[in-house]
C-alpha cells in the first residue's frame, strides 16, 4: 500500500502537506511552511524518518471510563474523538 503526499494551501495562505492512504483517508497533516520548496523538504524528512521511526507513548493513562465497550466501531471518517467531560 502506497501513501500519497498532497500539497495544499491552508486558510492562512501557508503551504502544508497531508499523507493519505490508497483509499483517500487522511493519515497525517504537516505543520505550515512558508512555500512549496520548504514543504517538499519536509516531505523528504518524513520519508527519511518515518519508515523505521520508533513509537513513544506520551498518552496519559486511561481510566475505565475512557475505554469503549467491546464491539464499538471507529467512525466512518477514521478519526476518534473524546466525548466532552
Amino acid at each position: 500500500m502506497n501513501g500519497i503526499f498532497e500539497l495544499f494551501t491552508d486558510g492562512q495562505a501557508n503551504v502544508r502537506f497531508r499523507l493519505v492512504d490508497s483509499e483517500g483517508r487522511e493519515l497525517a497533516v504537516s505543520c505550515s511552511y512558508v512555500d512549496k520548496d520548504s514543504a517538499v523538504q519536509g516531505i523528504s524528512h518524513v520519508r527519511e524518518c518515518a519508515g523505521m521511526g520508533l513509537v513513544q507513548d506520551h498518552c496519559s493513562p486511561m481510566t475505565p471510563a475512557d475505554t469503549k465497550p467491546a464491539g464499538s466501531r471507529v467512525p466512518a471518517n477514521g478519526r476518534m474523538s473524546r466525548a466532552a467531560e
